[in-house]
């Protein structure tokens, strides 16, 4: 049965189901009010001249302050027309060729209100011409020298003094803003606030909030929707019978995650009409249909991660507690990627491969605001920017591999096809995968303190997460009670110790094997390993055996102790001066603490171990 026929057959119940009766028409109804939503919003940031429509302008970095708008273009802002009546005469009054001596002697009298509004701009604009004649401390423009002494023999103004420091300004900006004082002839400019920005920018803006309301959709409200519908067939009990029709697992897992899909669907398909629209018209296309191959990518990813979460604690936990928890983990890492899309430093732009709400986000802002120009990141060079575009495309690729792992999975858990989620190939893959992203989000520095050590051993604590997923994967599941269940341990640490040999491998292959200063300190090799033991050990156990309260709260130590392992590890490797005395850090607080240190490094492994041996010994705490 060919791809397209087999989608269709596994979708239409369930897609059916999700817009039956009403439905449709409302999704339809909402889609077009979060669109219009969206054109209302862009045009209100866009043109507003508010306080609050300012304010955002300025933290997207759509427009100036309106401080630097004053000083930069030679300007005062009146806030209602008494003010602006009142500084148009103070500004008639004081430009002059009289006024301005009086300014420039100090002999202004009654100065305040609108006039010293006025009486300070044109001091600033007096003090800036002044520098003309001062090359020594300041470089002007060859074309500016000579209309700036013309413009103060007319005004008659000599043995002008050098008051205020203009510490923060570069020549550049000064030479800008004096060329604008000279224009004017040292009469700023009176006006109202209101937005600087075009009909142009207005469509501009209104494609990057359709933009972000699709992102939200396909990135952050699919995945909890998929998973909390999954969840609740599980919590209710609905998914056994379903196993039971002439769908296939695989049938069966596309169309519970097309259902919930076709939802989302309805509503961003309008969003991504105007984001499209925009770019196409005012922006750059290109980018544009990166930001929507990301999304999905990323989506189908995150939705995939939403399932495997939803069929492994609906049991335990109600759908709309998984949902409130899948919001609190998505919500942070999207706002966490627009921030690093924002400002893009130079040395987190591999970070976009491993975060695909970055990656999502840096697209969107490409599409209107390309970075490396003077509207976004100034500061990055075409090699920088390069990096960033190679780190969205490797990221991208690596989501729609987890994503499809992740199909495996739910595949073989939906349809009890396996005892395990992933074959051992499959998680190879996944373990390199990992290793890729991760370290194309902090790569080998060469020449810097301490870099080599920065970079594998951050990079371990960053990849031990997803290759104790993975190995969670390889666990056998099986319906049978706790005593009778059987772990292969062995062959099961020895695929995880294989999946970080092959990260130190690549470690080695960036920085080189003399880099590789763990290898100088058997202390730091110790923990290391203990290290490595316990996270294998601890993964097997959560996922193997019943999780009562009591062994809750061991897994909770464990997890603690592995910290301090790892922070013993990256002591004993950086640091040179460290004593035998030191091997227990807790010994230095004290001797009893220490002691108790030594007890838990045997004991945790000794107490893990055994409960994967001997699994009936933890029956007793269950009940």
């Amino acid at each position: 049965m060919p791809l397209s026929r087999q989608l269709h057959a596994a979708s239409l119940p369930f897609v059916t189901r999700a817009l039956r009766g009403g439905r449709k028409l409302r999704y339809i109804g909402a889609a077009v009010l979060l669109a219009m939503l969206s054109v209302v919003i862009g045009l209100w940031l866009a043109l507003g001249s508010g306080t609050l429509e300012h304010e955002l302008r300025v933290g997207f970095k759509l427009e100036r302050p309106m401080y630097l708008q004053a000083q930069q273009d030679f300007k005062i802002f009146a806030e209602t027309p008494e003010e602006l009546r009142s500084l148009q005469a103070a500004v008639h009054k004081h430009t002059s060729s009289a006024g301005l001596r009086d300014i420039a002697d100090a002999v202004v009298v009654n100065n305040y209100g609108a006039e010293m509004q006025v009486v300070d701009r044109v001091s600033e604009a007096l003090d800036l011409v002044t520098r003309v004649r001062h090359p020594n401390v300041f470089k002007i423009d060859a074309d500016l020298r000579d209309p700036a002494e013309a413009l103060l023999a007319r005004h008659d103004l000599k043995n002008l003094g050098m008051t205020r420091g203009w510490d923060r300004w570069s020549e550049d900006e000064m030479n800008a803003q004096l060329r604008v004082v000279l224009a004017r002839d040292l009469i700023p400019e009176v006006t109202t606030y209101a937005s600087p920005l075009t009909v142009a920018d207005a469509i501009r803006v209104t494609g990057l909030v359709a933009g972000t309301f699709a992102m939200l959709l396909l990135m952050l409200f699919a995945p909890v929707l998929a998973g909390t519908q999954l969840a609740q067939e599980v919590h209710e009990n609905t998914l056994q019978p379903l196993t039971g029709t002439a769908l296939s697992a695989r049938q069966l897992v596309l169309g519970m995650t097309l259902g919930p899909a076709a939802v989302i669907a309805l509503l961003a398909a309008p969003q991504l009409l105007l984001f499209l629209a925009a770019a196409a018209s005012v922006g750059h296309i290109l980018p544009a249909l990166g930001f929507v191959a990301v999304c999905l990518a990323s989506g189908a990813f995150l939705t995939m991660f939403a399932q495997l979460a939803g069929l492994a604690l609906g049991r335990q936990r109600s759908s709309g507690m998984l949902g409130v928890t899948l919001l609190a983990l998505l919500a942070p890492l999207t706002m966490l990627g627009a921030v690093l899309a924002l400002e893009l430093p130079a040395r987190g732009v591999g970070v976009l491969g491993l975060l695909p709400q970055g990656a999502a986000s840096h697209m969107l802002l490409e599409s209107f605001l390309p970075a490396g120009t003077a509207m976004r990141c100034p500061n990055l060079d075409a090699t920088e920017l390069a990096s960033a575009q190679w780190a969205v495309t490797i990221g991208a690729l690596g989501m729609l591999c987890f994503a499809w792992l992740g199909l495996r999975a739910l595949e073989r858990r939906v349809g009890e096809l396996s005892p395990t989620a992933l074959s051992r190939g499959e998680a190879l893959l996944g373990a390199l995968v990992s290793i890729v992203l991760v370290t194309l989000a902090n790569p080998y520095y060469e020449n810097t303190y301490s870099a080599a050590a920065d970079f594998y051993l951050l990079n371990f604590a960053f990849v031990l997460v997803p290759m104790a997923i993975l190995l969670m994967m390889r666990v056998p599941m099986a319906e049978t009670p706790t005593a009778l269940r059987r772990v292969p341990v062995g062959p099961l640490m020895v695929e995880f110790a294989a999946g970080l040999a092959l990260f130190f491998a690549v470690c080695v292959a960036c920085m080189g094997v003399d880099n590789l200063d763990i290898m100088n300190s058997p202390v730091a090799l110790a923990y290391l390993a203990w290290t490595i033991t316990v996270a294998g050990l601890l993964t097997l156990r959560v996922a193997a055996l019943p999780m009562s309260w009591l062994a809750k709260l061991w897994v909770g130590v464990c997890a603690l102790a592995l910290g301090v392992s790892f922070v013993h590890t990256v002591q004993w490797t950086r640091s040179e001066y460290l004593k035998p005395a030191d091997i227990l850090g807790f010994w230095q607080v004290s001797p009893l603490l220490g002691v108790l240190q030594a007890v838990m490094l045997v004991l945790i492994p000794a107490a893990l171990l055994r409960a994967l041996r001997h699994p009936a010994s933890t029956t007793p705490t269950e009940s």
